[in-house]
């Protein structure tokens, strides 16, 4: 498993992967947010499958506003991983994750994002430390 993880401040020096992973990009892809129970919340999630919306899941990220809970997981076996990035409105608190170890392994990171703030989360498929199908979200903490 190859994972590297990243939660801090902008400013700090950034992390960069580069596994050794091949693969074809799905480019299929869902986003769907909804309104959390907490307050005034809004959990987001971004889903890559591998034939059509149909088809087998092929990873996933996702935001959800109680505890600020920031998760990506990859499903298929297939030489490709998973990349998310939740960053607050203001670009100041961000979390980021790679995940590129195979079918079943994930990440989930209890973030501290100010209550009620807009977050930008990006959840991308990744090949040889390159993002693809990247798609963007707007959650709220």
């Amino acid at each position: 498993m190859q994972r590297i993880a990243k939660l801090g401040i902008i400013g700090t020096s950034a992390a960069v992967l580069f596994g050794a992973m091949s693969g074809v990009s799905f480019a299929d892809a869902t986003r769907s947010c909804d309104a959390s129970w907490d307050d005034n919340g809004v959990n987001c999630t971004i889903r890559h499958y591998v034939n059509g919306n149909t088809g087998d899941l092929a990873s996933k990220g996702s935001f959800t506003s109680y505890g600020e809970i920031v998760a990506a997981s990859d499903h298929y076996t297939d030489g490709m991983g998973v990349y998310i990035k939740a960053e607050d409105d203001l670009g100041l608190t961000y979390v980021e994750e790679w995940v590129t170890g195979g079918k079943g392994d994930s990440v989930s990171v209890n973030a501290s994002f100010l209550e009620g703030h807009p977050i930008d989360l990006t959840v991308c498929q990744t090949d040889n430390g390159r993002k693809l199908n990247c798609l963007t979200a707007d959650a709220t903490a």
